[in-house]
């Protein structure tokens, strides 16, 4: 089925950053439709309802400097509440529990100096990255050929300090150290403010969660998108809404971005009865009174085209159509739509699936081709009563064990909605993804069990839900796509984010400040409005968020501040020579 209405631009993907992009574009009366491939919006936040609430089991905490997320929280009427952190954590390392509630884990000071040193270390090769031109680093070819694995074997010496920096990294990037580029690890740091925020709980990544759930922000946004009208057809959930357009269940599978360029002039001149006409044989040729203007007055009409009644001005800058194949994942019908300008907001992974014609360059498709998702499994389990409070327990743990990475706790400030909200990451997902629901939800309560002085009450949770991203075919994982070594991100990166022609790309992949977050999916939005507004709206003024954006900032919180970790090198080197001089 093709559709006759040529869109001013079309979204593929319904995500934070496909529905804020389109809402965007929907404020300058741009007239956009989002593709989306799911039977619902909201990309890689979503979630499940128990008991009246809806439970992220997607991208779910938000931080201080993520200044766009925080804002649309707001626009939302939402609100947030910190993430509960009192009492006493937990860290598995070598089969061993360590709990504690100070600064240092009780590991040995040998190793909380050095893991400090590890990750002032990294921090200081983070800041010496350009975020907006990686390759401007005279390092980044070095460090884009060694995997992370490599980096820590070659300047970590304790094995637990080791273990310690894994651990860390599997929590951030769902992925095994040596899956990772080190210089794709660097340029995350850079662009998210260091390895102790995007860690930390207070005052970093993890410090707030949404009330009523992430996914809800989405939701939104949809609605936003659709209003004041809306109708839903028999053939899959076509919504239509005042200059904004949402159809569900539509996987895009072909995009041609050159199609029928001259016959799409013509009928694009007829169709504007003939204010595009702009070149002097036309004009000489015809002896209607309207055409009588010379070359720079008919130019100008071709630039001012106004292709419908609202009051802003647009004008036209394209050479090409953009006609998007699409098919509906129910009833396999195709619909083929035109547009002028086309964003791309599904992950890069996911991208690289669609047939492009012509295809797309070179660096681009090398690199979309080397990326994939990270894995995970979150899941929470639901318990009656916060006995782990009771104990003293924060309810977050750290292990290294071949399973469960992390977790936290899930429940309301005040102990309500008892819960504990966890992760299966990295190679460990392969394993458990293959096991049923059930065998995880043992695994998750064995852990709760031994983490919280094996007290019975961890053997009998009310209920249990998990979400397996690496099934997710919309997605293959979660929560961000990944760079291996030698696959010449340094060179390639900013391919992500080039527009080409009138194609844009979006998505928290491409984002120059916290990718992988919800925040990363925001700012993207943002840069590629200011892509495609000017194109439509003469004089358009790219513009921020409209509060004061301020970047991501390293900050020494948690796990040892700068003041104690000086002092505790000083009594350790003391202590050290000490020892060598009384043998």
């Amino acid at each position: 089925m093709e559709e006759n209405i040529i869109f001013d631009c079309i979204v593929i993907g319904a995500g934070l950053s496909g529905l804020k992009t389109a809402n965007l574009l929907k404020n300058q009366f741009i007239n956009v439709l989002v593709l989306e491939s799911k039977d619902k919006v909201g990309g890689r936040t979503d979630s499940i309802e128990f008991e009246n609430y809806s439970w992220d089991v997607g991208g779910q905490w938000v931080g201080p400097t993520q200044n766009r997320i925080n804002e649309l929280i707001k626009e939302c009427n939402q609100t947030t509440f910190p993430q509960q952190q009192k009492g006493k954590k937990v860290l598995e390392v070598n089969g061993k529990l360590y709990k504690y509630s100070s600064l240092i884990p009780p590991i040995g000071l040998q190793y909380a100096i050095e893991v400090q040193l590890v990750m002032w270390r990294i921090d200081y090769l983070a800041n010496q990255i350009d975020s907006k031109n990686i390759s401007r680093w005279k390092k980044s070819s070095y460090y884009d050929s060694i995997n992370f694995e490599e980096w820590i074997e070659g300047n970590i010496f304790f094995e637990t300090s080791k273990k310690l920096i894994k651990i860390t990294i599997l929590a951030i990037f769902s992925a095994q150290p040596k899956d990772l580029s080190t210089l794709f690890v660097l340029s995350y740091f850079k662009k998210s403010g260091g390895v102790v925020r995007a860690m930390e709980v207070k005052g970093g990544a993890q410090q707030d969660r949404i009330l009523g759930s992430s996914h809800n922000l989405s939701k939104i946004l949809s609605k936003k998108l659709l209003f004041p009208s809306k109708f839903t057809n028999s053939e899959g959930s076509f919504v239509f809404g005042n200059n904004g357009n949402i159809k569900l269940n539509s996987e895009v599978y072909k995009i041609e971005h050159d199609y029928n360029c001259s016959n799409n002039n013509n009928n694009n001149n007829n169709n504007n009865n003939n204010n595009n006409n702009n070149n002097n044989n036309n004009n000489n040729n015809n002896n209607n009174n309207n055409n009588n203007n010379n070359n720079k007055n008919n130019n100008n009409n071709n630039k001012n085209n106004n292709n419908n009644n609202n009051t802003k001005e647009k004008k036209e800058n394209f050479n090409d159509l953009i006609r998007v194949s699409s098919k509906n994942v129910i009833t396999n019908e195709e619909t083929y739509y035109l547009c002028k300008s086309l964003v791309i907001t599904v992950p890069p992974n996911i991208a690289d699936t669609i047939i492009y014609q012509p295809e797309l360059p070179n660096e681009r498709r090398l690199l979309t081709k080397s990326m994939e998702m990270g894995k995970v499994i979150k899941f929470i389990i639901f318990y009656d009563q916060c006995w782990w409070r009771e104990l003293g327990f924060s309810g977050e743990i750290v292990s290294d064990g071949n399973s469960i990475s992390l977790c936290y706790d899930g429940s309301f400030e005040d102990g309500s909605k008892p819960s504990i909200i966890g992760f299966f990451e990295g190679s460990h997902t392969d394993e458990w993804s293959l096991k049923s629901e059930f065998q995880r939800k043992d695994e998750v309560v064995n852990l709760i069990y031994k983490s919280f002085n094996f007290d019975k009450r961890a053997l009998t949770p009310k209920h249990y839900i998990d979400r397996d991203w690496s099934k997710n075919q919309w997605s293959k994982g979660g929560y961000g796509c990944i760079v291996g070594s030698n696959n010449n991100y340094h060179i390639y990166n900013e391919s992500l984010r080039k527009p080409i022609g009138n194609i844009h790309f979006a998505g928290t992949e491409t984002s120059n400040e916290w990718p992988g977050y919800m925040e990363g999916a925001l700012e993207s939005a943002e840069r590629v409005a200011n892509e495609i507004i000017p194109k439509f709206i003469p004089n358009f003024i790219p513009q921020n968020s409209s509060i004061a954006q301020q970047k991501p900032q390293q900050q020494n919180i948690g796990f040892l501040n700068s003041f104690i970790i000086t002092f505790l090198m000083l009594l350790f080197g003391f202590n050290l020579i000490f020892n060598l001089f009384s043998k």
